[in-house]
């Protein structure tokens, strides 16, 4: 529930594939994909 939320994703919306964030990281490259979970993480945390 909180996911959908998060998302932004309505409760009658198909929910994503799990392989897409696996699509979606090769796309970006290892290093892009890995500063960019970085950057969430450290906002998740509180910081800027």
């Amino acid at each position: 529930m909180l996911y959908r939320y998060f998302c932004g994703i309505g409760w009658d919306d198909p929910v994503p594939d799990d392989t897409r964030l696996v699509v979606f990281r090769k796309q970006l490259g290892r290093e892009t994909f890995k500063r960019l979970f970085e950057l969430v993480v450290k906002r998740g945390r509180g910081g800027v």
